[in-house]
């Protein structure tokens, strides 16, 4: 039996989707504007513009890398725990 996720809202889902591209060694556009398109041209369910500034913001803190590593390991422990 596969378990649905909570609904996640938008900045969540923001914080995820940028800590995934983060540990996977992945870059976002420069601006807000080129990261809501990104996001629309993936179909990320979402407000676009505000997962955009969310994203934007998130990746301008030089302590972001660090951080991201935190939420994947926490992400993947969740998912592991929901599984079972």
């Amino acid at each position: 039996m596969t378990r649905t996720p909570p609904p996640l809202s938008d900045h969540e889902c923001a914080t995820l989707v940028a800590a995934l591209v983060e540990t996977t060694g992945g870059r976002w556009p420069a601006t807000p504007a080129r990261i809501a398109r990104l996001l629309t041209r993936l179909d990320i369910d979402g407000n676009a513009p505000e997962m955009a500034r969310t994203i934007h913001t998130l990746i301008a803190d030089p302590d972001w890398p660090a951080h991201a590593l935190e939420i994947e390991s926490s992400a993947t422990e969740w998912w592991l725990q929901a599984s079972r």
